[in-house]
């Protein structure tokens, strides 16, 4: 384990300060074989935020079979950004991961003294992100996928107002009124469902964007043919 002591305790010293600072623990974990060293920390209800930057190091390292200490251990940076989803303060974690070998030319980390001045640069800019599913922080792709084809046709509406929730068994929808009607779009699995007060209209794809467009504004028309007066 000596390789990994020195990895550890030269971490401890170049990031120390600042993860200090940010209020964060180093905390190392075992996953298939391999060992991970992340920074959280836990807020007051007991959830875990983890910092965009994981170091991860080989299997070899903890049995001192390689001779340079920072061979093939990895780097992970995710640059992502807090984006609103909804206007009841919802929001997703969006933006790339990064991730290189520490040493090698073409993963553009060629030594550590640049790995360690990425990692300080993305623990500087980039936010926390929560460990598990926390309210407010949307779990589900899609509806950050189709929230501003959602926002633009509501608006185009009148509606201003939609709200994004979780249902109790971990279903995220968006709902809205139009014209005295609940409108929600409900996304469990890969399915969404479009409901009109409590109704099931129609069910899609949620990954089929056109589609959901298509039935965005279909579910509009739904509500205006019921509350148009019959002939």
């Amino acid at each position: 384990m000596a390789n990994l002591r020195k990895c550890m305790l030269e971490i401890k010293e170049r990031l120390g300060p600042l993860t200090k600072e940010l209020g964060l623990r180093h905390r190392l974990r075992i996953d298939h074989d391999e060992f991970r060293l992340c920074f959280e920390r836990k807020d007051k209800n007991g959830v875990v935020w983890k910092a965009p930057v994981i170091f991860t190091f080989p299997p070899a390292l903890s049995r001192q079979e390689i001779d340079d200490t920072w061979s093939k251990v990895r780097i992970r940076l995710t640059e992502a950004v807090a984006k609103p989803v909804g206007t009841n303060g919802w929001v997703c974690f969006d933006g790339p991961d990064y991730d290189f070998t520490i040493g090698q030319q073409n993963n553009q980390i060629p030594s550590i003294d640049i790995a360690f001045e990425a990692a300080e640069s993305t623990l500087r800019e980039f936010p926390l992100m929560p460990d598990d599913v926390v309210s407010g922080v949307i779990e589900v792709g899609p509806l950050d996928d189709i929230w501003e084809t959602l926002r633009s046709i509501c608006s185009d509406h009148g509606v201003e107002e939609i709200d994004v929730d979780r249902s109790g068994n971990g279903d995220e929808f968006f709902c809205f009124e139009y014209d005295g009607s609940a409108i929600e779009i409900v996304f469990s699995g890969d399915k969404a469902k479009f409901l009109v007060d409590g109704e099931v209209e129609s069910v899609v794809q949620s990954y089929r964007l056109r589609e959901m467009e298509l039935d965005i504004r279909w579910m509009f028309d739904v509500v205006e043919r019921c509350r148009r007066p019959e002939a």
